[in-house]
């Protein structure tokens, strides 16, 4: 997979290990909703190694199943194999950010915080927003509605 090259990905430890018993159900919240496999930590880890190993494409579908996971850990906590998968969730949400980091995310990083004088203007939409607010409800009740 070209788009994955530099890029820091988990170690086959964190998902080869699985022996699918099933114990990660039993406390995902996610699965316990949506009843069904990839909304599982074990449907998750079979996400993440087809997509590390190339047979997926780290696709929007894919990072949405990453971003499902809740991170309680409870997984985790209770894997016999010691995989992790809460963990692995959120390196695949890493790998994604590394590979496509969100826009909102670089015009706040890039656009604004890194430019001091930028920072100053932030907060001036909120105290605009709030004396116009002010202004169209004392015309409201200036005008006896």
């Amino acid at each position: 997979m070209s788009q994955l090259t530099g890029i820091e990905k988990p170690s086959e430890d964190e998902y080869l290990k699985c022996i699918h018993c099933g114990l990660c159900l039993a406390v995902c919240p996610t699965y316990r909703e949506q009843l069904i496999e990839t909304a599982s930590p074990r449907g998750r880890v079979v996400l993440a190694r087809k997509s590390l190993e190339g047979e997926l494409e780290l696709d929007s579908n894919l990072i949405e199943h990453m971003y499902s996971c809740f991170t309680c850990m409870a997984c985790n906590d209770l894997c016999p194999a010691g995989i992790r998968p809460a963990d692995l969730a959120l390196a695949m949400r890493q790998m994604q950010e590394q590979i496509r980091p969100a826009a909102w995310k670089q015009a706040l990083f890039d656009g604004i915080i890194s430019k001091p004088g930028r920072i100053e203007l932030a907060p001036c939409p909120c105290g605009c927003t709030k004396s116009l607010v002010c202004a169209v409800w004392s015309m409201h009740w200036a005008c006896g509605n």
